[in-house]
């Protein structure tokens, strides 16, 4: 199985600490480089949960489809094996949709605690991180817009419905192990937190 969300071209998004378009949630979601999950729990007053969509090991190269240029921000040779992990933040009391994400883990450079907990339960991967204690630096690569393609069936939009995303390079000792890109609608976080009850819950958003 390869990556299944083939995303359209973005436009960038040069400055998103400046962006007056942005709201001031959706400029911490897009330079943060801490855990994602964390800032979600805070801004919507609820836990999250990981929603798996797909998951599968395949090999670099070779019309794997990773996201952006994943084969060079993750060093791989040609053929090397990596993870592909496709999963929802979805709120564990409403069932909202927050942000879709998919990630490429290089998981021969992981301690066997953390593959295994990226493989085999449905723990965010910044908690997992933390857990295991492993130590990383995040590197956004690039932050922008696009049309939210299939991705919109989980958020109850229409493919052509504008999105905000961004790809960051997770890297331990140096080395990079993870590359994820994280997208959510536009209009997500956009209003201030009274008006948080317009996002679409996850029974909506199939429908």
């Amino acid at each position: 199985m390869t990556p299944s969300t083939q995303r359209a071209a973005a436009t960038a998004i040069e400055s998103p600490t400046h962006d007056p378009s942005l709201s001031v949630f959706q400029r911490v979601l897009l330079i943060t480089d801490g855990t994602v999950t964390h800032l979600l729990e805070a801004y919507a007053e609820e836990p999250v949960r990981v929603v798996k969509l797909a998951q599968s090991s395949l090999p670099a190269g070779g019309g794997a489809g990773l996201p952006g240029a994943g084969t060079c921000e993750l060093q791989l040779a040609d053929g090397e094996e990596v993870l592909h992990r496709e999963v929802l933040l979805q709120g564990s009391a409403s069932g909202r949709n927050y942000v879709h994400a998919e990630s490429v883990v290089v998981a021969s450079r992981l301690p066997h605690k953390l593959r295994d907990g990226l493989m085999l339960t449905n723990e965010p991967i910044g908690r997992l991180l933390e857990r295991n204690r492993t130590e990383t630096f995040r590197e956004v690569v690039a932050c922008g817009r696009q049309p939210v393609g299939a991705r919109g069936a989980y958020f109850g939009l229409d493919a052509g419905a504008c999105a905000i995303s961004r790809q960051y390079r997770v890297l331990a000792d140096t080395r990079p192990i993870m590359l994820i890109s994280e997208t959510f609608p536009s209009e997500a976080f956009a209003s201030p937190v009274a008006d948080r009850s317009s996002m679409p819950t996850a029974r909506e958003s199939m429908t």
